[in-house]
Order: structure tokens, then C-alpha cells, then sequence
């Protein structure tokens, strides 16, 4: 997985013309960086990004350059995250096209939090309750879900805001708690359904930004996304049209359906499938031979994330006495949490204050957070020394 870092500042007015984060752009920085090891393109397996077009172009134009240069044609797919591809589900659930009455209520709810956050309510809600109104943020993956939470839990802590003493603009923010017709939701009562609608989805999207879980079971892989996304495809069916499969938005379906099948140790792959991982062939040998279908047992007291794991490890365990005709392919990482973090912790050190910091001090300062495993006090004490 590449991720792009900080680009030198421009020397001269031709540089700041050209300066930018275009397809061309990272690829020439890419370019530079494994120039710098000795490397070109012909090293880069996949790319592990969002799936925006940028990232689907740069592939592209490594492809093309490798056929150029090199006259090697071969597939340089992009490994969408799966986190963003599963924050993009969730907001077409509450979407105007998909679900016009749930757009309503988060708008409506944004709406009362925001009035909640003035002074003079601030202090009628803390007599009440230590809880503080809460904003959904666009940037931030499951904000929507938090937001409606804490709507959920200033209403128990309130009595449904009835024991604060707002003036009449702030009470008609407030969703209405009593049905208008008998045989129809409230208000409150759709806010309460997608509170738990949208914890499933939650409790995968922290999943998804776990690393280094001990438990095989639990790791986040191709294998072990796929199986997730596919249940949660099978329950809400308006989510398959970014976590199927065969999604519109996947750039390259067969790479990644090839990558989980092997993860799972299933060597059966169709031959578009085997044409996409051919690079990762130990030799020509033919992978493996055809597996057999057997049921999967049903757990009910699993919670929805653990049965779709648990599953996934069973099918997977049954096929583990094949040998893999591939390299290993544990590398290939279905999300790119770890670069959203890295590009989160550059926001909160480049701040205002600090705009005029060199970017190689802050590439430096970047380097030093994420391998903490490689220095300690005892280090910084030594270089402060010979300094």
C-alpha cells in the first residue's frame, strides 16, 4: 500500500503552476520515491485507497506507463477501502432518494443540536443532565450515528426536553414524541429505529479500524470483509450498490474476489479471476482443485459482526489442508484507516499556528509518532545530549 507524503514546497512560479494532487502529480511523487530505492513502477502490486476516480486514474497511468516503457501489461488494480465504501452505504440508508423521512429526521435533529449548543440552553440542559449536544460531521465516519445517539439520551435524561425550561423556537426543534395517526411512527420513534439500525453498521465500521487483532478470526481481510458486506447485502438490500461484489464502484471486481477467495483458502478462482493475481503465482502449477459446498451452522446468540466472522473462519478452516499456488497475500489491506489516521494526527500538529513549519519537520514529527516502536526517552535523552 502506497500513501502519498509531503510534497516539496515550489521553488518558482512554473512549480506552483503545476503543483497539486492530480493523478499525475502523485504518480510522479510516487515515482520519485521508489526512484529513490532503486525501484520503479514495475514493483507495485496494488494501490489501497478511497474509491474516488484520482486513485483509479493514477492506476491507469502506472498500467500504461509499465506498457510503454516496459511492455509489460499487467493489471494495477486499486483496493478500495472497505471503510469508505461502508460510510457511503450509510448515508444513501438516510439519503432523500432512498429514504426521504429519514433525511428528514437527522436534518431535523442537526437542527435541534445546533440550537442546543447556545449558551442559554447549554445551561438549561446541564440542571438536567451532564450530556452536551452533538454535531454530525461529514469528515468524521459514523457522526450521523453518534449524533442520534445522544438525541436518544438527552431525550431519556429530560424527559424528552419537557423538564427544560426552552423558549417555544428551541421546543418546536424537538422531534414530536406523540403520534399524529395511530398506525404510523412518531418522530422520536424513527429516531429511535435508526439509532439501532445504524449501531450494526457501527459496531463494522469499528471493526474495519482495528489492526494487529491477535485473533485471526477477527482480522480485518479481503476474505473476511467480503463475507461481512455480503450479509449485510443479503439483510439491506439498498446497501448491495456499494457493498456487493459486483459493485459499480469496485475498479477491479475480479482482483479482489480472486484476493478474499485465497485469503479463505480457495483455490478455485475462474479464469478472469486467476489472469488478476497471475503476478503473485509461486509457478504455473493450476490452483487447486474444486471445493465442496457444505451449510454453514447458525449461531443465533452471535451479534450480526461476530456470526458473519464466525462463518467466514469456518468455511475458511474446512479448506486449510490445500497448498496455496500464490505468494502470500496478508498485505494486501482491504482498508486505508491506517493513512486517514496518518493524514487526522498531520491536521491536529499543522495547525494555524504552525503554518510556517517546514513540511520535511513535520514528515519528521509524523515519522517519529507512528514508529514509536523504533525510539523512547532513552534515545530522545541521548540525541538532546549530543546536541
Amino acid at each position: 500500500m502506497i500513501a502519498c507524503g509531503v510534497q516539496d514546497i515550489p521553488l518558482n512560479a512554473e512549480e506552483a503552476n503545476s503543483f497539486g494532487f492530480t493523478a499525475e502529480d502523485i504518480g510522479d511523487y510516487i515515482f520519485d520515491v521508489l526512484e529513490f530505492y532503486g525501484l520503479d513502477f514495475e514493483a507495485i502490486e496494488f494501490i489501497t485507497g478511497d474509491n474516488a476516480y484520482v486513485n483509479q486514474s493514477l492506476c491507469t497511468k502506472i498500467e500504461d506507463w509499465l506498457l510503454r516503457e516496459k511492455q509489460i501489461q499487467r493489471t494495477i488494480p486499486l483496493v478500495g477501502c472497505a471503510s469508505h465504501r461502508l460510510n457511503l452505504a450509510v448515508q444513501l440508508i438516510y439519503s432523500v432518494q432512498v429514504n426521504p423521512v429519514y433525511s428528514q429526521m437527522v436534518d431535523k435533529v442537526q437542527a435541534l443540536m445546533i440550537d442546543l449548543r447556545s449558551l442559554k440552553n447549554k445551561v438549561k440542559l446541564a440542571v438536567h443532565t451532564s450530556l452536551s449536544p452533538q454535531l454530525r460531521n461529514d469528515t468524521r465516519w459514523g457522526s450521523t450515528y453518534r449524533m442520534l445517539l445522544k438525541y436518544k439520551k438527552l431525550c431519556e435524561a429530560t424527559n424528552n426536553f419537557r423538564d427544560c425550561a426552552f423558549k417555544v423556537g428551541t421546543r418546536n426543534l424537538v422531534p414530536l414524541y406523540q403520534r399524529l395517526i395511530d398506525d404510523q411512527p412518531s418522530e422520536h420513534e424513527i429516531i429511535v429505529e435508526m439509532v439501532a439500525l445504524l449501531k450494526e453498521f457501527e459496531i463494522i465500521s469499528k471493526w474495519l479500524q482495528t489492526e494487529n487483532e491477535p485473533d485471526p478470526k477477527k482480522r480485518v481481510t479481503l476474505y473476511t470483509v467480503r463475507k461481512v458486506f455480503d450479509k449485510l447485502c443479503s439483510k439491506y438490500a439498498v446497501v448491495q450498490r456499494h457493498l456487493s461484489a459486483a459493485a459499480d464502484i469496485i475498479h477491479e471486481p475480479q482482483f479482489e474476489s480472486a484476493v478474499a477467495k485465497i485469503q479463505g483458502n480457495d483455490f478455485v478462482l475462474t479464469q478472469a479471476e486467476k489472469r488478476r493475481v497471475s503476478f503473485f503465482l509461486i509457478d504455473s502449477a493450476v490452483a487447486g482443485e474444486d471445493a465442496e459446498d457444505e451449510e454453514d451452522e447458525d449461531d443465533g446468540d452471535l451479534n450480526f459482526l461476530e456470526n458473519a466472522l464466525g462463518d467466514a473462519a469456518a468455511e475458511s478452516s474446512k479448506r486449510q489442508k490445500k497448498s496455496c499456488p500464490y505468494r502470500s497475500m496478508a498485505h494486501i489491506s482491504a482498508t486505508s484507516n491506517i493513512v486517514e489516521r496518518l493524514f487526522s494526527r498531520c491536521g491536529i500538529i499543522m495547525r494555524s499556528h504552525r503554518r510556517l513549519m517546514d513540511p520535511s519537520t513535520l514528515e519528521m514529527l509524523i515519522m517519529l509518532r507512528f514508529n514509536k516502536d523504533l525510539w523512547d526517552a532513552r534515545e530522545v535523552d541521548e540525541a538532546m545530549k549530543r546536541c
